[in-house]
């Protein structure tokens, strides 16, 4: 699974690389996305960046590198879709070039761009929607992780917090 910054740094906080590590057998990012979360993170001693490191040190997440052609589109991309920081262009062009159809990341254009282009962008939300629709997560741990995500003033809209609670509830009702 790709992954951009802001799922990692929330995983991070949360202390919940766990369920990532249940789900998947390995995150992939690429230098961009490293730079930003871990060299970055520890020079603002963010918790978060310490632990992305050691994902990375012990293998599971890897630091991916765009070809010139991945590169070219990162670049593309940025150009064309102004909102796009690097690492979420760099992220949908790696998904391009690694022919991935899914990947890891929260923000709203970055996801829209990445739906122009074919991909499937699933969100952290989503992400703790499947721990729970696979039973690593329960609905207690649910609540108080999104309570956490509130609480700690994660940028997450009204309207995505209600969709996410929609859909909760569909894949509880499923799960009985």
């Amino acid at each position: 699974m790709l992954s951009n910054s802001s799922p990692l740094i929330i995983f991070g906080r949360l202390n919940k690389f766990d369920i990532l590590k249940k789900l998947f057998n390995k995150i992939e990012i690429t230098k961009s996305v490293y730079d930003e979360v871990v060299e970055r993170g520890m020079k603002a001693n963010k918790s978060d960046s310490f632990i992305v490191k050691d994902l990375v040190d012990e293998g599971f997440i890897s630091v991916e590198s765009l070809s010139s052609l991945g590169h070219n589109k990162s670049l593309t991309l940025r150009n064309t879709y102004l909102t796009l920081d690097e690492g979420e262009s760099d992220t949908i062009a790696l998904a391009i070039q690694k022919n991935q159809k899914y990947l890891l990341i929260d923000e709203k254009s970055a996801r829209n761009v990445a739906e122009l282009y074919g991909l499937f962008p699933i969100g952290t939300l989503g992400i703790f929607l499947l721990g729970y629709r696979k039973n690593i997560l329960n609905e207690k741990e649910i609540n108080a992780i999104v309570d956490k995500l509130v609480l700690d003033e994660f940028r997450i809209g009204a309207d995505v917090l209600q969709e996410f609670w929609k859909l909760f509830d569909v894949v509880r009702k499923l799960r009985k």
